[in-house]
């Protein structure tokens, strides 16, 4: 008795596994179509870039902003952030 319960206990577990990635492809698939894609469209269309990924100024080669934080101390130095 407890063989088969063991055996339907993982035949069942492979239906469900099989149930679930289909349930996971056709969520991703509509959050693909009705979020994800037009937005995508609409700001290819208006053109808009939101990692702003042009160099500052047209001679810049990189994206480094430089920062000042003053001089380093060891209050500063015991800040974890």
């Amino acid at each position: 008795m407890l063989e088969l319960a063991k055996r339907l206990w993982i035949a069942w577990n492979g239906v469900a596994r099989r149930l679930l990635a289909a349930q996971n492809a056709a969520a991703m698939g509509v959050a693909w179509v009705l979020g994800i894609a037009p937005t995508a469209i609409v700001m290819r269309l208006i053109g808009h870039d939101p990692l702003d990924r042009r160099p500052p100024r047209p001679d810049d080669v990189s994206h480094w902003t430089p920062r000042d934080d003053g001089p380093l101390t060891m209050e500063r130095a015991r800040r974890p952030f």
